[in-house]
């Protein structure tokens, strides 16, 4: 693929070519709530076709009293295991994850569609903990992904996948769990919707610009979006520092008749893994690639 790829972008001309705007960027004074409605609700952990059992998790999103962020409240069978606050406002807070210290800040894209996230550990004995990820809806508003690098001490970065769905109502009401969304299933049905829009090209070079390539990689095989490309556009990637291996995953999902994507290998960063051909809506246990991410809570922003 990378020599089919080399061929099309020697065709581009010389001359910068700028991006398509990503539309225009939301009056930063909305409420956090009105920003966070898509996520408000219960959803729980998409299992891997063939995946091993795990534990049942559930985790509900809801508007904080003052309506600056939301609370996310982890539930394993019934009983609550772990609640924290979510602000996406740009605003280093402390952290502590599992015996390791520091801050995290969690911050919206200019479209604020996505949740860019940031942390730094330091575990101890020189160990340190750098995190870069997203969260993004998923299109059609089924669903939900989570996609960090993780990075520990002077080792490669590890890529972990997370995807969630919608928990269904007899799940909720066997487990005893109030759904944060009850009332409001129609604003938070269109929230999803619009959330889940298509990327395009400056939203791509946003997300390689803060979260990386890998990132971007990863995100683009759990969307499954196609891309309508042409030679300035490649060309303008290009330019705008958008590494090869994500514009070989844009033209492999834009061209399947030519290009195939095993959802794991070296085109796609070590440790990257896609979901979306065996997303299933009825189990309740994590994906196998949620244990990408040793240590974490479960939640695990950290």
């Amino acid at each position: 693929m990378r020599r089919a790829i080399v061929g099309l972008i020697g065709v581009l001309t010389m001359s910068s070519v700028p991006l398509p705007m990503s539309g225009a960027e939301a009056d930063p004074t909305r409420a956090q709530d009105t920003l966070w409605l898509p996520w408000i609700g219960c959803w729980e952990g998409a299992a891997e076709v063939g995946g091993d059992e795990a534990d049942s998790f559930v985790v509900c999103f809801q508007t904080l009293t003052d309506g600056a962020g939301v609370e996310i409240r982890t539930y394993a069978e019934g009983e609550l295991v772990a609640t924290e606050e979510m602000l996406a406002d740009e605003t280093a807070r402390p952290l502590e994850e599992g015996g390791c210290v520091g801050e995290r800040t969690a911050s919206w894209s200019l479209d604020r569609a996505r949740v860019f996230l940031v942390s730094e550990l330091d575990c101890g004995e020189g160990v340190t903990r750098s995190t870069r990820g997203v969260l993004s809806i998923l299109p059609g508003g089924d669903g939900w992904v989570e996609i960090q690098s993780v990075l520990a001490g002077t080792e490669s970065p590890l890529i972990g996948i997370r995807t969630f769905l919608p928990a269904g109502g007899s799940l909720l009401e066997s487990d005893g769990i109030t759904d944060p969304a009850a009332g409001r299933e129609l604003a938070v049905r269109t929230a999803r919707s619009q959330a889940s829009r298509a990327l395009t090209p400056a939203t791509l070079v946003e997300t390689v610009e803060r979260a990386g390539p890998s990132v971007a990689s990863a995100l683009l095989v759990e969307r499954g979006e196609q891309f309508g490309l042409d030679a300035e556009t490649l060309r303008a990637l290009s330019v705008r520092g958008v590494s090869g291996e994500v514009i070989d995953v844009m033209v492999a999902l834009s061209y399947p008749e030519r290009f195939e994507i095993s959802g794991s290998g070296p085109d796609l960063g070590p440790g990257i893994r896609s979901s979306s051909a065996s997303r299933v809506a009825s189990s309740r246990s994590w994906p196998p690639s949620y244990r990408y991410f040793g240590g974490y809570s479960p939640w695990g922003f950290g």
